[in-house]
């Protein structure tokens, strides 16, 4: 089970851990993003300092409704207990884990300090 809070803005957060290829790693408070439907944005300074391998560049639609041409990026997330690979998106500023990422798992949020689990479904 994955863990977090909500953090003074009202905003549901969890930590992550992501890792690169050659074992660099890095503990990561990331707010959930429902709105979102890929697996996980990364700020570009983040991956490159991860040293995450480029695997293509995807257009995709932002927030604002324009089409940019994003990075993506393969890396390796601890997810529920297990490491697994993801798609990473260089985009902004915010580490964003999306809908993509939570597919088969239960978002619970309680709007109190320590309220957001996410856990896989069985």
């Amino acid at each position: 089970m994955i863990t977090g809070s909500v953090d003074p803005w009202r905003q549901a957060v969890v930590h992550l851990v992501v890792r690169g290829p050659q074992g660099q790693e890095a503990t990561l408070e990331v707010l959930v993003d429902t709105g979102y439907e890929g697996p996980l944005t990364l700020p570009a300074a983040r991956i490159a300092a991860l040293g995450l391998r480029l695997r293509r560049v995807r257009r995709v639609m932002v927030a604002d409704g324009s089409l940019v041409d994003v990075p993506v990026h393969e890396g390796r997330i601890l997810w529920n207990g297990e490491e697994r690979p993801v798609m990473i998106r260089a985009l902004g500023d915010q580490p964003l884990p999306g809908i993509a990422l939570l597919l088969g798992c239960r978002l619970q949020v309680d709007v109190v300090d320590g309220g957001v689990t996410v856990e896989p479904l069985k």
